[in-house]
């Protein structure tokens, strides 16, 4: 019994070693957050309804009605990221963030930006054709008709419209 002391002292040793390593391991796998506010470029008024992203780690949130918005960036990610926000209505931004393993606040302004709808037609199958292909009817959506509204509601403008 006095030659198996040794070995159950080696072994108490290394597993309370090992168990006081742990919470550094832990915390070294902790997600990263990062946050912080979509506003639009003239005036600063909060964007609700933005996308952020980071499309590297495919990770992405939309902003809440004070254009606040919160990603958590999975355990283990380090280095620059690029960081995406978008809005109809407004150009892409896109800014760089270094990610560290510690929260990360980051702010971005949208500028906003005219962009041309293409004509598409979807199909009951969703399939998308130019219109000249089908051999049935197709309702036609005319920007002519839109009541006049600000580029922030351009996704509400078209509502109902095409039932005309």
């Amino acid at each position: 019994m006095a030659d198996n002391r040794w070995f159950v002292r080696i072994t108490l040793r290394l597993g309370l070693v090992l168990l006081g390593l742990t919470p550094v391991v832990a915390a070294a796998q902790a997600p990263t957050t990062i946050s912080g506010r979509v506003t639009a470029s003239v005036g600063g008024t909060p964007l609700y309804g933005a996308i952020v992203s980071i499309p590297t780690l495919r990770v992405s949130a939309s902003t809440n009605g004070d254009g606040r918005y919160q990603l958590v960036v999975p355990a283990g990610s380090t280095g620059a990221a690029t960081l995406t926000a978008r809005l109809i209505g407004f150009k892409t931004q896109s800014v760089q963030v270094s990610l560290t393993g510690a929260d990360v606040t980051q702010d971005v302004a949208l500028e906003e930006g005219a962009i041309e709808l293409e004509s598409k037609v979807v199909t009951a199958l969703g399939i998308e054709r130019e219109q000249r292909s089908l051999s049935y009817a197709a309702q036609t959506l005319r920007t002519r008709s839109a009541p006049p509204v600000s580029s922030c509601v351009a996704r509400v403008r078209f509502s109902g419209r095409t039932s005309r």
